[in-house]
């Protein structure tokens, strides 16, 4: 195999890899060892707010409150130390930060990726804003129907 066409071959796997961060469903954002972000897919602008551009380069921490960013930092600095696929955001009250400065919660899955350049991360994080907002309904129906003394019926 000739030094080109193994170029080819990289860039033709780069692209099958972008087409299938663009194909996910949820954020994607691929960060390197050093927290850098290296690749960001279309719904990572549309959560966050933030053109492509905008974050290609910049730390991930720019995506997180300022109020847990130190915290994000020594669990990133822990990660990489023991690399492995998991779910961050189960027990856990996880956020996001909006371009415009709001914050939002959020579920994050964490997949490492060896690379000739070394071990990067993706990070398929998901805004479950509604989520959480249909569940704090249910449960203040739920407390409304457990402290009430009559009966109540529902037709759903």
């Amino acid at each position: 195999m000739t030094r080109g066409s193994k170029r080819d071959t990289r860039s033709k796997g780069q692209w099958r890899f972008r087409d299938l961060l663009e194909a996910a469903p949820d954020a994607m954002v691929v960060v390197d060892r050093g927290g850098k972000i290296v690749l960001v897919n279309t719904q990572t602008e549309q959560i966050f707010g933030y053109q492509h551009d905008e974050m290609l380069g910049n730390s991930v921490e720019m995506l997180i409150p300022t109020r847990l960013r130190m915290t994000h930092r020594s669990h990133r600095a822990n990660y990489y130390s023991h690399a492995h696929a998991r779910r961050r955001g189960i027990n856990l009250e996880l956020f996001g930060l909006r371009k415009g400065g709001s914050e939002f919660p959020v579920e994050i899955r964490l997949s490492p990726i060896e690379t000739e350049d070394g071990i990067l991360v993706t990070n398929a994080i998901r805004d479950v804003s509604e989520r959480k907002m249909l569940e704090e309904l249910r449960f203040r129906l739920a407390a409304i129907v457990e402290s009430s003394d009559d009966a109540i019926a529902s037709r759903l």
